[in-house]
């Protein structure tokens, strides 16, 4: 009732709690900013953003915010929680945004517009998960059609 419309981009109603995550896979410390710039590149996202958020360190580069509160900060996402009952009782418009080139499995986003009255689903060209950095005119254009109508 405090909603309306509602816009989700990237993101599901739930999770198979099996993935650790993703902050846990860096190889940390990178050695240098190439080696992050080519991981970051190799995870669909967008390298200049995390690259802003790495420090030099004695022993390589690492992110100035601690692992450890992000993973804690992620620990809902991972939890296996299925919130598809709670998607299946919105009632606002809502639309649902996702990057084709994001990690984030496109079926699950289509299944939670399936299931949600007035909602739908748009796939974003050439964006990762950071899709508001990676395209955001496309996305601008998105939002606003969406909010228009």
């Amino acid at each position: 009732d405090l909603v309306d419309p509602l816009i989700v981009i990237e993101a599901t109603s739930h999770s198979d709690g099996g993935d650790e995550p993703w902050l846990s896979r860096w190889p940390l410390p990178f050695p240098d900013l190439d080696a992050a710039r080519a991981f970051f590149e190799s995870q669909t996202v967008n390298a200049d953003v995390w690259i802003d958020v790495l420090e030099k360190c004695d022993d390589g580069y690492r992110p100035e915010f601690s692992a450890a509160d992000m993973r804690a900060a992620a620990a809902d996402i991972e939890s296996g929680y299925d919130y598809r009952r709670e998607w299946q009782s919105i009632r606002c418009p809502t639309l649902l945004v996702g990057g084709d080139r994001s990690p984030i499995y496109h079926e699950p986003m289509k299944e939670m517009a399936s299931v949600i009255p007035c909602a739908s689903y748009v796939c974003v060209a050439a964006a990762g998960h950071d899709l508001h950095l990676d395209n955001p005119a496309a996305l601008r254009f998105v939002v606003n059609t969406f909010l228009k109508h």
